[in-house]
């Protein structure tokens, strides 16, 4: 085997490795790199608490239900769990006689995992990740044994195989994250979609399912996001597309201060926590704010916090809004006295004596809201 051989291999499966970290459990896929790698049938790469137990895995060449069967049964008489708390990170170690001794044979778990220790001269390292340990192991190669040159990759792919760990840890962190913003936004009733690259929704919070549904500010048209039945937006496709093709995000404004709806649509570059699957599309993530939605949300909350009827709540909402019992008997079209009897009710049931204390109760439930 020459020296540019396997140097290109290393630089190949490199590239595998930072790819894989960018997918969802990725362990199985950096094994199957390493068996490449190393021209093994068997690569794996168990993730070990500082007790020495295996937590997690992923493997080529490996039965899965011997890998559930290892996890409750022999875990817990691993001779080699004492290795595992005190090997140096980062050093490659055969599986031969110096871990595997006459003594070691004579076990059960020796008899049950043979193959993957020593028939064919396997290997082993450990890297130290966070608070954990990984083994990165291979056996079984299809040449009769596994060579100098073959170790010394092994050791090649430590620093690679660290920060593949740290990506991966990184963009799990990232996507929790992305997870608690979207769920923050639902909240807010502002919606998310994420939209992939002809257009359709691939994923959407509850708000914008909500105003989808609606139909009023946006609507599904044949699969596809399109403006609502009550605004004008034909500029929407054009902004979705720009910030697909140029990576910079854009923002539409409809309706007016005056109007019952208004809000605005931003479209952004979809980030990696929001798509994890990793494929190349460009993707749109689309934060959508309607000015009813808040409105209704506040509704929601009195009817069920103070146990106010439908129309306690529009009385409350215009209250908040600033009008006066003149202007909300007006444009609800009722006498003065029954806004006042709406208003007399709104106290009783919130435990409030006057417009001043209500107000005050009504702007901390709105901002709770």
């Amino acid at each position: 085997m020459g020296y540019l051989e396997p140097r290109q291999r290393l630089r190949d499966v490199t590239l595998e490795l930072y790819r894989a970290a960018l997918q969802p459990e990725p362990l199985e896929n950096w094994s199957r790199s390493i068996a490449n790698l190393l021209d093994t049938q068997i690569a794996g790469l168990t993730v070990l608490a500082p007790s020495g137990l295996a937590v997690e895995s992923g493997s080529v060449g490996s039965n899965l239900e011997a890998w559930k069967d290892y996890l409750e049964k022999y875990q817990y008489i691993n001779p080699l769990r004492s290795f595992w708390q005190t090997a140096p990170p980062g050093e490659v170690f055969r599986i031969d006689g110096t871990l595997i001794d006459d003594k070691f044979r004579n076990t059960e778990f020796y008899s049950r995992y043979r193959e993957h220790l020593d028939l064919g001269g396997g290997v082993c390292m450990l890297l130290g990740i966070r608070t954990a340990k990984v083994l990165v192991h291979a056996s079984q190669p299809r040449k009769p044994q596994l060579g100098p040159i073959e170790q010394e990759l092994l050791a090649y792919l430590r620093d690679d195989l660290l920060l593949c760990f740290e990506i991966a840890g990184t963009l799990m962190l990232a996507t929790n994250t992305a997870a608690n913003i979207i769920r923050s936004l639902d909240q807010k009733g502002i919606g998310v979609a994420l939209l992939t690259e002809d257009g359709r929704i691939e994923h959407a919070n509850g708000s914008m399912n909500e105003m989808l549904h609606a139909g009023s500010v946006l609507r599904m048209d044949q699969g596809k996001l399109a403006p609502g039945s009550e605004i004008r937006l034909p500029e929407l496709s054009g902004m979705v597309n720009r910030t697909k093709k140029s990576g910079v995000s854009g923002r539409l404004f409809y309706g007016d201060t005056s109007t019952e709806r208004c809000g605005s649509i931003i479209a952004y570059p979809a980030p990696m926590a929001f798509d994890w699957e990793g494929s190349h599309e460009s993707k749109v993530v689309l934060l959508v704010t309607d000015s009813s939605r808040p409105k209704g949300l506040l509704a929601d909350r009195l009817r069920k916090t103070y146990g106010l009827t439908q129309a306690e709540t529009g009385v409350a909402g215009m209250l908040l809004d600033g009008k006066t019992s003149r202007h909300m008997a007006t444009e609800l079209r009722l006498q003065i006295n029954s806004v006042r009897a709406h208003l007399k009710a709104i106290y009783a049931k919130t435990g409030t004596h006057s417009q001043v204390e209500l107000l005050k109760l009504l702007q901390i439930e709105k901002e709770n809201t």
